[in-house]
Order: C-alpha cells, then structure tokens, then sequence
C-alpha cells in the first residue's frame, strides 16, 4: 500500500475503448468512468449518462490499460528540471521506482553533498538549483513541492548509507558499522522507501561482500521491502553473480529482484538459457525472485564505468587524482588492454572495445563535441590510443559523462522478455543525446516486440509493464483497471503505437499513446502533453 496525495474532483468518461486490464486477461469492450480520482465504474454495456456532465474522452479503436510502471528510471533529480520528465509520461508512464543502483540522492548528510553532486549529476539528469535535503523525508517533500509530472517510488541507495558509515575506501564493514547502516536503512523505510537497491559495478557498492548485504537486507525484509541489484558481473561471470544475489535472498530473507537483466557480450550469449534456468530454479524453491528488462540490447550508464573499481577509491578526487598520475595510469592502461577481468570485476572496457561505447553526454561545454560520437572517434580525433583519450576525459571532466554501450543482439534478450519474473523499465538517463530507452521503451514492446515480431501477447505486455509491477512493489491500488483503483491510465492505438527514438535521433517522442492520465487527470492528450501535474510521491506503509 502507498500514500499519494489527495484528487481534485473531476468526472471523465472514457468512451468506446477496448479495455486489456493489466491481469493478463483478454481484451474487452468498456466505457470506463473516473470519478474524484478513482476508477468508478467499467461498464462492458457502456455509460450512457453520468451525473456532473463529465468530460468524455472518444477512445474508440483504442486499447485502455493501465499507466506503466517504470521498474528501474534515473529520473531522480531531472523531476526538478523545468522541463520535468514528459519524456516519461509519453510513452505511457505514470509511475516510476527511483534510487537504482546503490546510486541517489537521500540520505546523504549535508558534508558529502559535493561528492555526491558530481558523481551523479550526470546519471540522474542534473541536479536542483538548491538541494536541502538530507533525509528521504526531506527529499521526498522536495519532489512534491515541485507538483511532479507523474508518480514515483523509491529504493533505498546503498551507496550513500556505506559512504556514511565507513567512507568512500575499499574497506570491509564490521558487525558496528553494519549494525550503523542498518538504522539508516530502518529510518529510510519508515520515512516511505520501498526497499534497497545496490550497484556492485560502481563505487563504494562494489567493495561490500555477501555477507554485508545480507545483514542489510535483513533490515530491508523486516519492513516488508525487496532487495534491487545491479549485479557484479553481467557478462563471462554472469552466473556466478546471480549465485551470490541468491544467497542473499536466502540468508536475508529479502525478496530479490535484478536490474536490467542481461548477458552482455556476443561470446557470452549461450550462458542466457542458463542464467534463466538458475531464476527459475530458485524461484522453484521458494525464493521470491523477479527482475526487470529494457527492450534494447544496449545499455546506458556513466562512462567511468568502464575503469577498474580500485580507481575510484577514497571518492570523487581521489579518482580524478590518479587520472591524472602517470603511475596510476600506466596502471589503468595495463589493465584495461590486457585483462578480461580485473580483480573479481569485468573488463567492460575489453568487453565490446572503443567501438561499440557511445559517449552520451559530458558536463563541460569545452568537450560538448564528443556527445554522439564513439569513444574510437573521440580517440582517433584527440591522436590518442582509446584508454589514453578515455582517462583524459574523464580527468577534466571530473568524471561527470556517460555512456552507450553495445553488449548483444535483440534476439538474445527475446526469452527474458517471455518470462514469467520479468518485468519492463526503461532505465533511462538523460542528456543532449541518450539512450533511445529513455523516450521509447514502453512503446516498442508494444510496437515491435508484441504487433511486429508477437514475442508477447498484448494482454502478457500490459500486464508485465502494470498489474506485475504494481505487485512487485505492493501497490495494491493501481496497476489493473478495476473499479475502486486509482485512476492511472493510458489509451493507445494497438495499430500504430511504437518508438520513434533511435540511436541517432533519441528524443523522438513515440507514435499511438494518445491519452495518458495520472491520478484522475489528463496529462496527454492526442499525444500532446497538457501540462498537468497531478503525480505525487508514493510513500510505502508499514
């Protein structure tokens, strides 16, 4: 169950749409009336009259579901751009789960700002002209100050909470310091968090062992919460790390749900029937175990990924320190053209080579040149060997840049999308030149993957993007279209929904989501944004 925030009174009458209402039943034809906020009535035989003269919304040859939910978004501070998040709510989205990776924005005591600030402006789409907070409250009250867009949740991000404790450094936690961490995590949930997310590729996550997250997660699972990783290794020890997450789960007793799933690597693509066989196995035995997927098989994060964790220990400057010392580069180059792995972390710079990493955006005017263009160009343009331009870079950009990144074929992500644990998110970062999952993932399942390819049934679609989600996260209010639900809704074309965003033109908003309406109110209309904020923080209870 979640807490928003209360309705206006307004009366709208969807007329003549074909409902597919996120319970992976088949479609049917409705009249659907949304009254205070609140779905009121589905009526197959139509509406004829309602009192209060509604507003009536022609959805004739139109499919009416419910709002998507974005199982893993980065629009933590972009919520506090003028231009806010549209690029969400126009492709059907009407709530989003904040806090990926181990990597946000609350809790983090008011003398780590700074660090925080530039290691993840960049990941999260900016950042406010004044950010305040400290605590998930205080955060929380900041977003609904600004009458957000569309809904959001959040996870708890295992990065700061570490960083608090023990520092930025490469140190185990004893029983004290997990102890210490553990009453943040629980003031966290009570403040409305809906669980715990870790990214074990980026820094200080990485440095953490099972054994820490396990005892952390017992906090987690003690509030009703789940558990949200990026695992360590998504490539040649892909297997080995889910493994590792299943022993957390197990020991915590946390429900597990992975990040972005995936195989990453050509060569590594026969280990995906594998990886899906562990899934089920444990979820065989027990364990509640789900995990979410973008329809592309290319990724986006920031670009000093693709450096060795030991680089980044110690924080922000310490990183940019050792860019800048000829030992320590010596060091990085070394590693990063003769390793596949280097310590317990994959090579993701050996992974795919400088061809295949698209440099999405950079913080500075000065280098605004290389957004758009792949890292071998940026090289081959600076007259220097890939590693060399890539530490240059990210020195005078004080790491503040981000990535594409090309790891496989959409052929290999297909049975994942058909599982029964998967669930749909568009992991999108924002910038002058991002990731075309940022305004088109929801409608490209719909367009390729469910009217073009028939991966997916439409009804399987609908219900892995809402009703699955929505039970993922406890909402038990949203995500069906049902009378008594909250009043979080799309109406699409089935005909002509898809993505327009590409690779070289990713802005591009979708085609087909014609109305989109959050919390009882339209916020696209004919696929125009109406500029209606009707979204709210969605607080857990406990």
């Amino acid at each position: 169950m979640a807490m928003g925030k209360d309705r206006r009174d307004e009366r709208i009458l969807l007329r003549g749409g074909r409902v597919v209402d996120g319970t992976d039943s088949e479609a049917f034809e409705a009249d659907v009336l949304i009254e205070n906020g609140i779905i009121t009535r589905v009526a197959p035989e139509g509406i004829d009259e309602v009192e209060g003269d509604p507003r009536i919304i022609d959805v004739t040859g139109m499919v009416v579901a419910p709002g998507f939910i974005d199982m893993h978004s980065h629009s933590d501070l972009a919520l506090f751009r003028p231009e806010g998040v549209g690029i969400k709510l126009t492709q059907g989205i009407t709530t989003e789960l904040l806090g990926q990776d181990g990597l946000s924005v609350a809790p983090i005591v008011e003398e780590d700002h700074s660090e925080w600030r530039g290691k993840l402006s960049g990941l999260l789409g900016g950042e406010p002209s004044q950010w305040k907070w400290e605590t998930v409250g205080e955060y929380f009250d900041a977003i609904d100050a600004t009458s957000p867009e569309l809904n959001v949740c959040y996870l708890l991000p295992h990065g700061p909470i570490r960083a608090a404790v023990v520092g930025t450094d490469n140190v185990p936690t004893t029983s004290d310091d997990r102890a210490e961490m553990g009453k943040i995590i629980a003031r966290g949930m009570a403040e409305g968090a809906f669980g715990f997310s870790t990214g074990l590729i980026y820094q200080p996550c990485s440095f953490a062992d099972r054994g820490e997250l396990a005892d952390l997660n017992r906090y987690v699972a003690e509030d009703d919460g789940f558990f949200v990783v990026h695992m360590r290794n998504e490539s040649t020890r892909v297997l080995d790390s889910f493994a590792e997450m299943r022993y957390v789960s197990e020991r915590s007793g946390c429900p597990l749900h992975v990040s972005h799933l995936k195989v990453a690597g050509l060569d590594n693509a026969p280990l995906w029937p594998d990886l899906l066989a562990a899934i089920d196995s444990a979820r065989a035995e027990g364990l509640d175990v789900t995990f979410d997927q973008y329809p592309y098989a290319a990724g986006s994060t920031m670009l000093d990924a693709l450096l060795p964790g030991w680089v980044h220990a110690g924080g922000l400057e310490s990183a940019v320190a050792r860019l800048r010392d000829s030992r320590s580069r010596a060091k990085i180059f070394e590693q990063l053209t003769t390793l596949d792995i280097i310590g317990d972390e994959e090579n993701k710079y050996a992974r795919g080579g400088p061809a295949t990493v698209l440099i999405s955006w950079v913080g500075s005017e000065a280098n605004a040149w290389v957004t758009g263009r792949t890292l071998e160009y940026v090289a081959d343009e600076m007259g220097k060997h890939p590693v060399e331009a890539l530490m240059d870079l990210l020195a005078e950009e004080r790491l503040a840049a981000t990535m594409i990144s090309f790891w496989g074929t959409e052929e290999d992500i297909v049975p994942a999308m058909q599982h029964p644990a998967g669930l749909a998110c568009t992991d999108g970062i924002y910038g002058p030149h991002p990731h075309p999952r940022l305004a088109g993932s929801f409608p490209r399942i719909l367009g390729e993957f469910v009217r073009e390819r028939g991966v997916l049934t439409l009804p399987r679609a609908i219900h892995r993007m809402t009703q699955a989600s929505a039970r993922r996260l406890g909402l038990d209010d949203r995500g069906v279209v049902a009378e008594g639900k909250v009043a979080d809704l799309v109406a699409f074309d089935p005909e002509e929904v898809e993505s327009r965003a590409s690779y070289e033109d990713p802005l591009l908003p979708p085609r087909g989501i014609e109305y989109v309406i959050v919390d009882g109110r339209v916020a696209v209309a004919e696929g125009v944004l109406t500029g209606e904020r009707a979204g709210a923080v969605l607080r857990k209870t406990h």
